[in-house]
């Protein structure tokens, strides 16, 4: 028996959101998509923008609400040979390394502040029975496979 990441993906994918402050889906898809690049050139994650909703603010966003760092400034020049470079910050390296441990059922206890914290809407409170529920599964899956 296995477990079915992309099942559980869009209750993570919330959870994760409001957890950290991330702003919409595609702002997260962009954290992912740039989560192995390591240090990059705008001009590199260009074609990726293209398939993501149009969002003419989305990086700038990202690095005023630090989830990516700048490296290194351009000379100024707008055809520049020495481009601006960047890379996901401490913050946004967490954001995605918490949604790979959510989504793999490897969650903190009960007692962390997010899942202690009452004054959240409806459906964060739904999400969070959902992410519980699948820390119990994957515990129980952990439990029952056979060494290879």
């Amino acid at each position: 028996m296995k477990l079915n990441y992309l099942k559980c993906y869009d209750v993570v994918r919330r959870f994760i959101m409001y957890k950290h402050g991330v702003s919409t889906k595609a702002d997260l898809e962009m954290l992912i998509f740039i989560y192995d690049e390591g240090i990059f050139a705008y001009k590199n994650i260009k074609d990726f923008m293209k398939v993501m909703p149009w969002d003419k603010k989305r990086f700038a966003r990202l690095i005023e609400q630090k989830f990516i760092d700048v490296v290194r400034e351009s000379d100024g020049e707008r055809f520049s040979k020495t481009p601006r470079l960047y890379m996901l910050s401490k913050l946004g390296r967490k954001v995605v390394k918490d949604l790979y441990a959510t989504l793999e059922g490897k969650l903190p206890n009960d007692t962390s502040y997010y899942m202690l914290k009452k004054n959240v809407e409806y459906n964060e409170r739904m999400a969070r029975g959902y992410i519980k529920h699948i820390r119990d599964k994957t515990k129980e899956l952990r439990q029952h496979q056979t060494p290879e």
